[in-house]
């Protein structure tokens, strides 16, 4: 499993691309990048996870001998538990990764699709929740 803890800022981070408003070390994918594939919305969320301070995240092994339906990336960002199913083009969740959806909402947990038409979105969402004293997933 790939573990990632980020205390503070990387002070060799140099940012590609940063929106209005966002601190200069937070990584923003270009609106208008193009994605071929699964793996590379994947790569894009690793930067957006690895470029947040006070982010804590891995990939779960899905190895058949576990839970099925675990998303894609689970992590803590601020003390606040995320999750994160990644997609490309039609793909939907599964009957089990939507069960686990819900357990995760349920439990006050933030659940996000995300895809390639979606992926700038992310990096705004997990920049709110991590500056929110007080914010809730319900």
């Amino acid at each position: 499993m790939s573990k990632k803890l980020l205390d503070a800022t990387p002070s060799d981070a140099t940012p590609q691309n940063s929106a209005a408003g966002a601190p200069p070390s937070q990584y923003v994918p270009k609106p208008t990048k193009v994605y071929l594939s699964e793996k590379d919305v994947k790569a894009e969320v690793k930067k957006i996870l690895d470029s947040l301070p006070h982010c804590w995240w891995y990939m779960p092994v899905q190895a058949g001998y576990g839970e099925q339906g675990i998303p894609d990336f689970v992590g803590c960002i601020a003390g606040k538990f995320f999750a994160i199913e990644t997609k490309y083009g039609k793909n939907t969740l599964s009957p089990w990764q939507d069960r686990q959806r819900a357990g995760i909402v349920a439990s006050k947990g933030f659940h996000f699709v995300v895809h390639e038409k979606n992926i700038v979105t992310i990096a705004h969402a997990m920049q709110f929740i991590s500056e929110a004293e007080n914010v809730s997933s319900s």
